[in-house]
């Protein structure tokens, strides 16, 4: 394609992501960053007749609220010994040096505990093995660094040695207390055990209990971390979402909720790294993806999901993958958290382009790991060992996500030639061409069930409890697999014909790629695997004219009528679709209706995955 690769420079997180924080989450946040204490030359615990006043940390008071044994509730909190109670601060605190001393000390000891907002974290704490190797939060990007690339060439067999352990009895998951008192919902420490078991099912279904076990990984050994706020996020309003849809609780308003709080809780993180001159790691690209997915699935209105998704894009571009000529090289080696944020990130770029009418940002990538052959560098035999291929997270294979890419492209290309008067039909049929062949090459493929994607990981000795908690839901067989790549291929066809061809339901090629999606559809079946189909979905009903297949899409999307998917994501689909059907009829094929100009100007936040 000559169209040239955009920009690939990473863009820090806006300032408007920044939640609006109560007077009195303020206070508790400033006060869990506040210095504690420690044993002082002077006499700790004053009489309760020494005159009202408050606990003294970092030379003011913290708050003045006490509560049994002599101590303030903020250092009740934060499990600290209080400096004791008094109008004046202790005598000792008039020494400089003994100050900074005092303030070094309380630092380390808070960095070991992960409680300073910025400060690099050990993710990955031996939590079975003290000799394991350690990766942490702020070196595991490092490594991936351009020119810095051995901490990617360690050997793949000691990385992320780090296993859980049961969900229940993780003291990480029960130190915390519920961030909004008064209003209902799931327990803090109910969350994350909630995540696993009720709404990581749905997210990803192909990727199997490998993907479970990096995530639990994470939010164990980070449990204030971002990543944890936001499954905490899709859990709460997983189970609200829930007892709505059952009549079993009343809808709350959309921004008095603790599900809302756990999101704002999770972009507050986010946005500090920068403000904190600190780097995005793939822990927080992690984390903004599934804060997209949240985004989306609560209904949120606006495109504020575009500001997470440049969190991702920033460390991204921070592995300098968009500078290196075999970019396969560097996914070998990364472990599997980086994987996960890299083939996030690459699909939800891919896809974004689709509803900002834009190419996506990494396009130059995609072609040199997906181009050449249909798979490029991916083709190689090794891929499924490598947990490298693209339809083992999303079910969309390599080769159909590149021509979804190239089609975003192209659009854009003929969008900014049709406005300047140049547009070049017969060089745009020979784009199309190039996508059409390209995407016609596929590689032989094995699709049978991988042990890397599909089985319950192994544990140590005495850690296999938290296996039995992940979901036991039977993972796609091979004919599933097969039929959800043949639905993506056939999806990219559809769409590269809606460039070329404008959306008329009534050209040929488009018809055609309509039929043959519908049985497709119908061959897959209705199941969970329908939530790896939104797409294809989306564009199949807004690309046909037949009033029977009309129904027989939204009989299928209606298929689940309490799913967590269909009260949220599906129903906006449904609403693209029937808006792109009565405009179409009411101009009785008079002009084109675009179904991307539709998506982009009226629901500007659906993300079609």
């Amino acid at each position: 394609m000559a169209a040239s690769a955009p920009n690939a420079s990473p863009i820090s997180l806006p300032s408007t992501l920044l939640p609006t924080i109560s007077a009195e989450t303020d206070r508790d946040q400033r006060s869990s960053r506040s210095t504690p204490t420690r044993s002082s030359p002077t006499d700790l615990t004053r009489s309760r007749s020494a005159g009202r006043g408050g606990c003294w940390v970092r030379r003011k008071k913290c708050d003045e609220e006490r509560v049994e044994n002599d101590s303030c509730r903020t250092c009740r909190r934060l499990g600290i010994q209080c400096l004791g109670w008094g109008p004046r601060r202790p005598d000792w605190m008039r020494d400089k040096e003994k100050v900074a001393e005092y303030k070094a000390e309380i630092k380390a000891q808070l960095t070991r505990a992960g409680l300073i907002r910025g400060q690099p974290r050990a993710i990955y704490n031996a939590l079975a093995n003290p000799s394991s190797t350690i990766t942490s939060a702020t070196t595991s990007t490092t490594s991936i660094l351009p020119r810095r690339t051995t901490g990617l060439r360690r050997s793949r067999t000691n990385e992320y040695n780090v296993y859980p352990t049961r969900y229940a009895s993780s003291p990480h998951f029960q130190q915390s207390t519920n961030l909004i008192s008064g209003i209902p919902g799931l327990a803090d420490q109910e969350c994350i055990p909630y995540y696993f078991a009720h709404v990581r099912k749905l997210q990803f279904v192909f990727a199997g209990h490998s993907l479970t076990d990096t995530l639990y990984r994470i939010a164990s050994t980070d449990p204030q971390g971002a990543l944890s706020y936001a499954l905490r996020a899709l859990a709460s309003l997983h189970s609200t979402t829930t007892r709505v849809a059952h009549g079993l609780e009343a809808p709350s308003s959309p921004g008095h909720t603790v599900h809302k709080h756990y999101y704002d809780r999770a972009t507050y993180i986010l946005s500090n790294v920068k403000t904190l001159g600190g780097h995005y790691t793939e822990f927080h690209a992690i984390a903004a993806v599934y804060l997209i997915s949240y985004h989306i699935l609560s209904g949120n209105g606006g495109a504020a999901w575009a500001a997470l998704l440049e969190v991702a894009y920033d460390w991204f571009a921070l592995t300098g993958i968009h500078e290196e000529q075999n970019p396969k090289l560097m996914l070998v080696n990364m472990n599997a958290p980086q994987k996960l944020a890299a083939k996030a990130t690459m699909w939800i770029d891919i896809l974004s382009g689709v509803t900002f009418l834009r190419p996506p940002r990494f396009l130059s990538v995609y072609r040199r790991l997906f181009g050449g052959g249909g798979a490029g560098y991916w083709s190689t035999s090794n891929n499924d060992q490598l947990d490298l291929r693209m339809d083992k997270l999303t079910g969309c294979p390599d080769e159909a996500l590149l021509a979804i890419a190239e089609t975003a492209a192209l659009a854009h290309w003929k969008a900014s030639e049709s406005r300047q008067g140049s547009l070049s039909m017969r060089d745009l049929i020979r784009r199309g061409d190039q996508i059409e062949q390209a995407l016609r090459q596929r590689p032989a493929r094995n699709y049978a069930e991988s042990p890397t994607s599909e089985t319950v990981p192994v544990m140590p000795s005495g850690m296999t409890a938290a296996a039995g908690m992940f979901d036991d839901t039977t993972g796609p067989d091979e004919t599933t697999r097969r039929t959800v790549a043949e639905i993506y291929r056939e999806t990219a066809m559809l769409y590269l014909h809606t460039v070329l061809s404008d959306s008329h339901p009534g050209v040929p090629e488009i018809n055609k790629s309509v039929n043959t999606l519908l049985d497709l559809i119908q061959q897959l079946g209705p199941s969970q695997f329908d939530r790896a189909v939104i797409f294809p979905l989306g564009l199949t009903g807004c690309m046909t004219a037949d009033p029977f297949y009309r129904l027989m899409i939204k009989d299928r999307c209606n298929l689940h009528p309490l799913d967590f998917y269909c009260n949220g994501h599906i129903a906006q689909i449904q609403q693209l679709m029937e808006y792109v059907w009565t405009t179409r009829d009411s101009q009785r094929g008079s002009v084109p209706v675009d179904w991307r100009e539709c998506l982009h100007e009226r629901w500007s936040n659906l993300l079609m995955v």
